[in-house]
C-alpha cells in the first residue's frame, strides 16, 4: 500500500464528497489481492483470484462499449480500480458518470494502490457507497434526471457484480421500480407539456392584481367530497354536516351530484388541464359557485366561472408568484385533501375510493351517465360505456368484497397510498390565501427572459438552478420522447416557447 497515493485520492474525495471521505477514514482497508497487468498497471483480484480488469490493457477494456454507447449517462456497477471509466472521461458526449460501489473497505484498499484523481476530480463523476437501497435511490434522484442527463445505461464490472450478485440484483430492482415511476411522470409531462404552457400563459394574461383575493380562514371543520361511488352514501351526512357549519370542499367531478342533491359546496377545486374537464360543469349555473383552479386549467372554464387560481407543480406556475397548493399526489383528490389540511384538523371525506367497486367508476349524476344514456342504443347500452371506463386500464387488480368484485388500477394504488400518507400527516392548519398577481407584467418579464435564452447553454448541468429555464423542463420531456439528445430537445423546447411568446401572447 502507498500512503501518499491514498492521501492524494482522499484529498479529492474530501473536496467533492466530504461525508464519503469521513466514512472512508473510519474504515479499515481490505487486505486485497492484486497483480500487475502486462502493461504494468495494478489490477485488483477477487477473493477467488479472478482479475477484476483485463490483465493485458485494463485502461482500454471498456473502449468498445464506450464507442458504441448511445446513452448520455452511465451507471458503473462496481468501482474496481476505475480503469473502465477512462475511455468515457475522454468523450464529452457523456453528461453523467455515476459509480455505485458496494464496499468501503475494498474502495479504500484500491485507493492505496491506484492514483484515481483523474476519475474522482471530473465534475461529471459521482461516487456513492450506499448503506441501504433507499440511500442509493435518494442519491440517484439528486444526481440524475433524464431531462438534464439523457438516457442512462449501466456498465457492470462483472467479477465484482457476480461476487455480490444479491446486492446488485436488489439495487437494480429498486432502480427499475424508481425509473418506472419516473417514466410515468415524464410521460404525463410530455403529454400535457404544450397544454400546460399555453393554459398558464393564457390564464395569466387575463389575470390582474386588482381582482379580489380568496382567503380561506382556519377554524371550521372541513368535509371533502370526491366523485367516486361512495359519495352516494355521503350525501345525507354532508348535508347534515354543512347545516352544522362544516366547510364543504368538492372536487370538480363531484359538483353536479352535490347540486342535484341540494348541496352547494363552499368551494370547488379543479386541477385538470384538459378541455374535457368542462363537462363536469355542463348545466351548472356559475352564480354562487366559488371555483379554485390550477393556473394550468382551461382558460375558457376559468373565465366562465371567474375562477381563483393557485400554482400547482408546474415550474412556470410556481414562478408566477401565485399561492402554491400541494399537487404531488397526481390527482384532484390529493389536492382537495392538501387544501383541507391547511384549514382544519377536523376532516371528513366521502367519494375518494381509488378503486371501482362493482366495476362502477363514478357516483350517480356525474356527467358521464347522462352522456352515455343519450348515446346508448340497442347495440351499445349504458352498461357497455360504463364498463369501458373501468377496463380501459391495462393493469387491474381484482378483489372480492361483501358487495361484489372491486377493480383497482395500478395507478390508483399509488393515488391511494399518497392520499393515505397525507391524511396521516400532522399539519398545523394555517389557513390559505390565493392572492392575485400582475399577470401581464409577469408575462412581459418572462417573455424578455425566454427570448434571450441561448439554447447551447440550456442543457448544461449548472442550468438546473435557473428557475426560468426550469419552466421549459416539461417541454423538454415532450421533445425527448422523439429520441432527441438532451441538447437537441432543449433547443426545440426553447424555439417552441419563443415562437409561442412572439406570436400567441
Amino acid at each position: 500500500m502507498n500512503e501518499q497515493i491514498w492521501k492524494d485520492n482522499l484529498a479529492v474525495i474530501q473536496q467533492r464528497w466530504p461525508h464519503l471521505a469521513h466514512r472512508l477514514e473510519d474504515t479499515q482497508a481490505d487486505e486485497c489481492i492484486g497483480a500487475l497487468s502486462r502493461n504494468g498497471l495494478w489490477v485488483l483480484h477477487t477473493d477467488s483470484g479472478q482479475a477484476v480488469h483485463s490483465m493485458y490493457a485494463p485502461e482500454r477494456e471498456s473502449a468498445r462499449f464506450c464507442e458504441s454507447c448511445h446513452a448520455e449517462s452511465i451507471l458503473f456497477l462496481g468501482f474496481g480500480c476505475g480503469y473502465q471509466l477512462l475511455p468515457f472521461l475522454k468523450e464529452q458526449k457523456f453528461r453523467r458518470l455515476l459509480i455505485l460501489e458496494s464496499s468501503l473497505s475494498r474502495l479504500k484498499a484500491v485507493l492505496h494502490h491506484v492514483d484515481r484523481r483523474d476519475v474522482l476530480a471530473d465534475e461529471r463523476v459521482e461516487l456513492t457507497v450506499p448503506g441501504a437501497q433507499d440511500e442509493f435511490l435518494a442519491w440517484i434522484s439528486v444526481h440524475y434526471h433524464p431531462i438534464w442527463h439523457g438516457e442512462l445505461a449501466n456498465y457492470p464490472l462483472r467479477p465484482i457484480v457476480d461476487q455480490q450478485a444479491d446486492y446488485f440484483r436488489s439495487v437494480l430492482q429498486g432502480l427499475s421500480e424508481y425509473f418506472h415511476i419516473m417514466a410515468g411522470d415524464l410521460s404525463s409531462q410530455a403529454f400535457f407539456a404544450k397544454t400546460w404552457f399555453t393554459n398558464i400563459l393564457m390564464n395569466l394574461h387575463h389575470h390582474q392584481s386588482h381582482q379580489r383575493p380568496l382567503n380561506l380562514p382556519v377554524g371550521r371543520p372541513v368535509v371533502l367530497a370526491g366523485a367516486a361511488p361512495s359519495l352516494e352514501e355521503g350525501i345525507d351526512p354532508i348535508k347534515e354536516m354543512q347545516s352544522r357549519g362544516h366547510f364543504v370542499i368538492a372536487c370538480d367531478a363531484a359538483l353536479r351530484p352535490l347540486l342535484q342533491n341540494g348541496i352547494k359546496p363552499d368551494l370547488v377545486l379543479s386541477l385538470d388541464a384538459q378541455p374535457l374537464v368542462s363537462r363536469h360543469f355542463v348545466g351548472v349555473n356559475p352564480s354562487g359557485i366559488t371555483l379554485l383552479c390550477d393556473i394550468a386549467s382551461p382558460p375558457s372554464l376559468a373565465r366562465q366561472y371567474g375562477a381563483f387560481f393557485f400554482a400547482g407543480g408546474h415550474p412556470l406556475a410556481r414562478l408566477s408568484g401565485l399561492g402554491v397548493l400541494d399537487t404531488q399526489g397526481g390527482n384532484v383528490g390529493y389536492a382537495v385533501l392538501a387544501l383541507g389540511k391547511l384549514l382544519s384538523r377536523d376532516i371528513t371525506y366521502y367519494g375518494f375510493d381509488f378503486c371501482f367497486p362493482q366495476a362502477k367508476s363514478y357516483a350517480r349524476e356525474v356527467y358521464v351517465y347522462p352522456e352515455f344514456m343519450h348515446a346508448s342504443c340497442r347495440l351499445g347500452g349504458l352498461e357497455n360505456d360504463v364498463l369501458s371506463l373501468v377496463f380501459r386500464y391495462q393493469h387491474l387488480q381484482k378483489e372480492k368484497s361483501k358487495h361484489g368484485l372491486v377493480y383497482t388500477p395500478a395507478l390508483f394504488l399509488d393515488y391511494r397510498r399518497a392520499f393515505g400518507a397525507l391524511m396521516q400527516q400532522d399539519i398545523q392548519p394555517v389557513g390559505a390565501a390565493f392572492a392575485c398577481v400582475r399577470g401581464q407584467d409577469f408575462i412581459h418579464s418572462y417573455r424578455k427572459r425566454i427570448l434571450t435564452l441561448d439554447a447551447r447553454l440550456a442543457g448544461r448541468q449548472e442550468s438546473r438552478h435557473d428557475p426560468v429555464l426550469m419552466t421549459l423542463a416539461p417541454l423538454v420531456a415532450y421533445f425527448v420522447r422523439d429520441n432527441l439528445k438532451v441538447d437537441q430537445a432543449w433547443a426545440h423546447a426553447i424555439d417552441w416557447a419563443q415562437d409561442f411568446l412572439k406570436n400567441r401572447i
